[in-house]
Order: structure tokens, then C-alpha cells, then sequence
């Protein structure tokens, strides 16, 4: 084995990086090919990965605006039908199609005043609901899953009854 003098050790303690490369071949290789995977995985985070992120927040914060929009529209009360005349025995249908009101009759209460028994059909229901001797200024709930109707008796004459209907949406919780 060939002695290497002192300023030939030092000068291979002194080596450059390309003369370490040219020494380790398939560390070099390895080296540069971990340098270009890193510089890949950045480049594709950046292009394909930070746009989709974005784009999903985007969604997500759109989703939340819009289910604010309908739970504040759910609080405002949707005037369904406004005041209305039904004669005894007359029936009326909502302005929105979801609910529909019978006069059964007017008679007069043991008060002395006149009261009305009346039949709502909401959304659908296969049998209406029925309301016996309610006087004037009665509010009358009728609720189903999605919203509650309230029929206001206005006026009850001997022939007729004044009547609106009012609609608040219950707001459902917002899935994922």
C-alpha cells in the first residue's frame, strides 16, 4: 500500500463537494435524487393540493352562509293567506298550496258569542284537523316537520268568518 505523505492527506480532507461526489458515486445518485423528489413534492403541493384546500374552504364557508341565510328566513314569519272571508261551509286553500281551511259551521258559544268549528289539512295530511267552538281572536297551531301554520280567527259573523294563516319554517340543524 502506496504511503500518502501529509499534504496528500490534507488534501484529501480538503476535497470540494463535486470531488466527494466523484468519490461516492451511488450516494451522490441517491443525493440528487432526494433533492428532486423533495423539490417535487413541494412544486405538487403547491399546484395541486394548496388550490383544492382553498377551493374547500371556499365551499365550506359558503355552506355556512347560506344555512345562516335560511335559519334567519325561518325566524321571519311567510304570510300564507292573507285576511280572508269564508262563509259557512266555504273551504280555502293557502297562497303556498300546503295548507287548506274548512268552515264546518258557525253557531253561537254558551258565552253568547258566536264561535266556529273548523277543519285544516296540512301538507298533505291524509285527515284534517278539527277545531270545535273556537271564538274570535283564537290563534289555532298547526304544526308539522317543517313548519307551523297559525290560523288567526279575526272576525266570526253570523255567516262568515274573517281568517289569515301564517307560516315560520323550523330550521333543521345543517348536515355534513
Amino acid at each position: 500500500m502506496p504511503d500518502l505523505s501529509g499534504h496528500e492527506r490534507a488534501s484529501g480532507k480538503d476535497a470540494s463537494i463535486g470531488d466527494r461526489f466523484k468519490q461516492l458515486p451511488l450516494v451522490s445518485i441517491f443525493a440528487i435524487c432526494c433533492a428532486v423528489a423533495g423539490g417535487t413534492v413541494a412544486v405538487v403541493d403547491k399546484l395541486l393540493v394548496s388550490p383544492r384546500d382553498f377551493k374547500i374552504q371556499t365551499l365550506e364557508s359558503e355552506l355556512a352562509k347560506r344555512n345562516s341565510q335560511i335559519e334567519s328566513l325561518a325566524k321571519v314569519p311567510t304570510m300564507v293567506l292573507e285576511r280572508t272571508w269564508l262563509n259557512d261551509g266555504e273551504s280555502s286553500p293557502c297562497n303556498d298550496g300546503s295548507c287548506f281551511i274548512r268552515v264546518d259551521s258557525i253557531r253561537p258559544l254558551e258565552t253568547g258569542r258566536l264561535g266556529v268549528d273548523l277543519s285544516v289539512t296540512v301538507g298533505g295530511e291524509p285527515q284534517p284537523r278539527k277545531f270545535r267552538n273556537v271564538a274570535s281572536g283564537t290563534p289555532l297551531p298547526v304544526s308539522t316537520p317543517d313548519a307551523m301554520y297559525r290560523v288567526d280567527i279575526n272576525e266570526i259573523e253570523k255567516t262568515r268568518i274573517g281568517i289569515d294563516v301564517t307560516r315560520h319554517l323550523i330550521s333543521k340543524p345543517a348536515q355534513k
